[in-house]
C-alpha cells in the first residue's frame, strides 16, 4: 500500500493530497477485492484470507461509504435538476460528480440503474 503511494508520488513529481491518497487506496481495495473473487472461484482459501486482511486494513483507513438509500436521494436530487429525457450516462456522470469519494462507483450505477427503470 506504501509502495503504490510512494510510486505515484515519484511518477507525478509532486505531493500527494487527501483526495489523491483517497482514490489511491480506493484503487488498491478494488484490485484486493477482484483477487478476491478470483481466489474464491480457484479455491485459494490462503490467498482468499491474505487478500481479505490486506482490504480490511486499507478500509480501515478510507472515509465511510454512503448508503444505498443516502446515494437514491442523491440521484433523485440529480435527476430533478436534469432535463426529463436525460440518460443513464449523463445522470451517472452528474452523480459521480456530486458523490466523488463518498460511494462505490458499483452501487451508484446500481441505484441509478433502479431509479431509471
Amino acid at each position: 500500500m506504501e509502495a503504490a503511494l510512494k510510486n505515484v508520488e515519484i511518477d507525478t513529481r509532486k505531493e500527494l493530497t487527501d483526495d489523491d491518497v483517497v482514490k489511491i487506496l480506493r484503487s488498491e481495495l478494488k484490485k484486493r477485492q477482484e483477487a478476491i473473487e478470483l481466489y474464491q472461484k480457484g479455491g485459494r482459501q490462503d490467498l482468499v484470507d491474505k487478500e481479505t486482511y490486506e482490504a480490511s486494513l486499507i478500509e480501515h483507513y478510507l472515509p465511510a461509504q454512503m448508503s444505498r438509500e443516502d446515494i437514491g436521494k442523491v440521484v433523485d436530487q440529480v435527476t430533478s435538476q436534469l432535463d426529463e429525457n436525460a440518460n443513464f450516462g449523463l445522470v451517472m456522470q452528474a452523480v459521480m460528480k456530486e458523490l466523488a469519494g463518498k460511494a462505490d462507483g458499483k452501487v451508484v450505477n446500481e441505484v441509478v440503474r433502479e431509479k431509471l427503470g
